[in-house]
């Protein structure tokens, strides 16, 4: 699948750059401090790509995701503009909603945004592993502020923990727990989350549904709806 900025890319201000070689397997997780939508369809990922595609400040991300939707923005090969304290080695994954809100939301809706993060991650890591910009894929476990800016241990981190009093995401009620058990299963089984939850609530909190739903959507079928960069127009 193409990535949406070179598609459509930002003729305002670039929103990636820096040719990499490798990248170091940390991973940061934002939000996009967009509105939330409790029920029916859910657009803030779309609406957030096609702000991005004509943002005049800088501000971008490798992958999106909200309820429905996952959108791929940035080649893993290039830098996103998502943290400034590691853009050039990191990767970043954003939740298209509010850090603040996740309680606004019911559990099931809250879980399905969390879930195709996870995903989002995953397919993430798969197209870098796939370029040569990374030999396996990261553990599924969290990293420290100090690890993630120095880029020496793969793994992923909150933005609010490298950039403290001025980002918060993605929030305190962000579900860890089920955010690295869904990647974990999602970048192809057998890498059970480590020092962040127990091999026992990885395979609680991954239904069979939830499973079915993650090896669909990643490895092929008619599982969960993915757009196409291509549907989103400008």
């Amino acid at each position: 699948m193409s990535y949406y900025l070179e598609d459509h890319p930002n003729t305002n201000l670039a929103q990636y750059g820096w040719p990499r070689n490798r990248v170091s397997g940390v991973i940061g997780v934002h939000t996009t401090e967009s509105g939330v939508f409790p029920a029916g369809s859910d657009p803030s990922a779309e609406n957030t790509a096609r702000y991005i595609g004509v943002r005049t400040n800088h501000g971008s991300y490798h992958a999106l995701a909200d309820w429905d939707t996952r959108i791929k923005l940035v080649r893993p090969r290039y830098a996103a503009w998502a943290d400034i304290t590691n853009n050039v080695h990191a990767m970043s994954v954003s939740g298209a909603m509010n850090a603040a809100r996740w309680r606004d939301l019911t559990p099931e809706r809250a879980a399905g945004i969390v879930r195709n993060m996870g995903i989002a991650a995953a397919e993430l890591v798969l197209d870098a592993i796939a370029a040569g910009l990374l030999d396996s894929p990261p553990p599924a476990r969290r990293i420290t502020a100090a690890e993630a800016i120095a880029g020496t241990k793969p793994g992923f981190y909150g933005h609010g923990e490298t950039k403290p009093g001025t980002r918060y995401d993605p929030g305190q009620n962000f579900d860890w727990g089920l955010f690295l058990a869904t990647y974990a299963a999602a970048v192809g089984g057998g890498i059970i989350p480590q020092g962040t939850i127990s091999k026992e609530w990885y395979e609680m909190a991954l239904d069979a549904d939830t499973k079915r739903q993650i090896n669909e959507a990643v490895w092929g079928g008619p599982g969960m709806p993915m757009i196409h960069n291509n549907e989103l127009g400008r």
